[in-house]
């Protein structure tokens, strides 16, 4: 690998961790993720601007491809809380 392709190692919470699995299991919505984490909406919105902004991503389609290219998630299970992209 050479160093232009070489990303710097990123460090995530065990949180951040079950967001960006659920994210990549297709729970997109505050909503899903307050559910399925059993913490706020406000509080999984927090945990998304987050991971963009370590991760420097602006959207949750970029968490994903990114935690896939990477192998930060393996093994996902989709989940979709029903989120329709418009």
């Amino acid at each position: 690998m050479t160093d232009q392709m070489q990303q710097p190692i990123i460090q995530l919470t065990p949180r951040e961790m079950d967001v960006l699995r659920l994210l990549c299991s297709g729970v997109h919505s505050d909503g899903g993720l307050a559910v399925a984490l059993s913490i706020s909406e406000h509080t999984a919105h927090y945990h998304i601007g987050q991971l963009e902004a370590k991760i420097a991503v602006s959207s949750r389609v970029q968490l994903v491809a990114y935690a896939l290219l990477h192998g930060l998630v393996s093994d996902v299970e989709w989940q979709g809380d029903g989120d329709q992209v418009a």
